[in-house]
């Protein structure tokens, strides 16, 4: 006997602002997904400071004249993969790995989220001026809007949001 197919009402949501907690907790996790995929560069660098080293010999060691190429290249590098990790998986699914973790997205103020709107709210991972200065901005950036923006997400003109059940 073929079963009846019920015809029961859609469930209803709305999107709202992520939640500033999941929005934290889906960075941290994109961070541990990153950490994997740069673990053959940072074992490069972790190869230049031996372990039981004080804080004054790493430091003496990092500002080697002769390592300082290497190590401004690799952290160059490191830096480009992470931006690349967070802009591609953006634009192409609205959201990172972390970000399905925590069922949230990003979305555009305008209609479609654009390349460089996903670029320019993750420059914040470069470290470099003027681009450091985000390290600063987008935290407390964040706490002072209702909408939970950070300071990169007004610049691109973006939101993280996530479903609410009505």
């Amino acid at each position: 006997m073929p079963r009846k197919k019920l015809k029961l009402p859609k469930q209803r949501t709305f999107q709202a602002p992520a939640n500033i907690l999941k929005r934290a907790l889906a960075f941290f996790f994109d961070l541990m997904i990153i950490s994997f995929i740069i673990y053959p560069l940072e074992s490069v660098l972790r190869n230049f400071i031996p372990e039981n080293a004080s804080y004054s010999e790493a430091f003496a060691i990092i500002n080697n004249p002769e390592l300082i190429p290497i190590i401004t290249t690799i952290s160059i590098m490191i830096s480009i993969i992470a931006v690349i990790y967070f802009t591609i998986l953006e634009y192409k699914f609205q959201q990172t790995l972390g970000k399905m973790i925590a069922k949230i997205y990003v979305v555009s103020d305008n209609k479609k989220l654009l390349f460089w709107q996903c670029l320019v709210r993750n420059l914040f991972l470069l470290p470099f001026i003027p681009f450091i200065l985000l390290w600063v901005i987008d935290p407390i950036y964040i706490l002072f809007t209702k909408e939970n923006k950070r300071f990169s997400d007004m610049l691109a003109k973006t939101n993280v949001i996530e479903n609410y059940l009505m």
